[in-house]
């Protein structure tokens, strides 16, 4: 019993944390650019040195692109 209790109390302190730290107007859909891509790369002749598209983290998008 006491193992869960612990178990819960973490859950509900990781959920807070969540809630206070998570900012609130974060955008599904950021328009950024690729600097490191050649422009005739696949990805950039597609859409554009500027684009806009899902947030997703994969080998192009190694970290959380920056807002061009």
């Amino acid at each position: 019993m006491p193992g869960l209790c612990v178990t819960a109390l973490i859950g509900a302190a990781g959920l807070v944390a969540v809630l206070r730290l998570w900012p609130a107007n974060d955008q599904t859909f950021l328009r950024h650019d690729l600097p490191d891509l050649s422009a005739d790369y696949l990805h950039l002749s597609e859409h554009g040195p500027h684009h806009t598209h899902a947030v997703f983290i994969d080998t192009l998008h190694r970290r959380w692109p920056k807002a061009a």
